[in-house]
């Protein structure tokens, strides 16, 4: 079961189409940028800030040197205050949210991780929040959040309902010791 190769014109074409593929989505990038810049947030305004990927992934770098493997998500932040940043976790701990499965049985982390994730992006606007896999909790690895605000500062956060609060590193089930994330 032989293919016979591709001649140059196919190749040409595959090529011309991956280019045009490639404009078509930087376009599309370029205009949610625009959106994003221009949206008004759902929730209560917040006062935003714009920063680039370099920033947030230097502050991250200094405040948890634990955080090894980075998976950015997005190449434009914004952030808030960490005043806002009490806000929105008050606003999300007193609202609905979803239960994935029942409560105490554990292994659910992630996905509060990535519903606050993503509240905060839909709700506020605020996208400079990360999403922390901690290889180095025990007894087996544990996800919760990382808010980078304006100013260069940070708040831990764990949204499991198990957990609900703001977390300093360093205890058993938010070590920081061997980590990656997703921001």
């Amino acid at each position: 079961n032989t293919t016979a190769p591709a001649t140059a014109p196919a190749i040409t074409a595959q090529l011309q189409a991956s280019r045009d593929e490639a404009r078509t989505m930087e376009a599309a990038r370029a205009v949610a940028l625009s959106a994003m810049r221009k949206a008004q947030p759902v929730g209560w305004p917040v006062q935003r800030q714009e920063h680039d990927g370099d920033w947030i992934w230097e502050t991250v770098a200094r405040a948890y040197p634990g955080i090894g493997r980075r998976t950015p998500l997005d190449a434009q932040y914004w952030s808030c205050s960490a005043a806002d940043a009490r806000r929105i976790i008050e606003w999300y701990e007193a609202g609905p949210r979803p239960t994935f499965g029942i409560l105490g049985t554990g292994g659910h982390c992630e996905k509060w991780a990535m519903d606050f994730y993503l509240r905060c992006a839909d709700q506020f606007l605020v996208n400079a929040v990360g999403i922390i896999i901690d290889q180095s909790a025990k007894p087996i690895p544990h996800a919760y959040c990382v808010l980078v605000h304006s100013d260069g500062s940070t708040t831990l956060y764990d949204p499991d309902p198990n957990v609900l609060s703001i977390v300093t590193p360093g205890d058993a089930l938010h070590p920081l010791a061997v980590a990656e994330i997703w921001l």
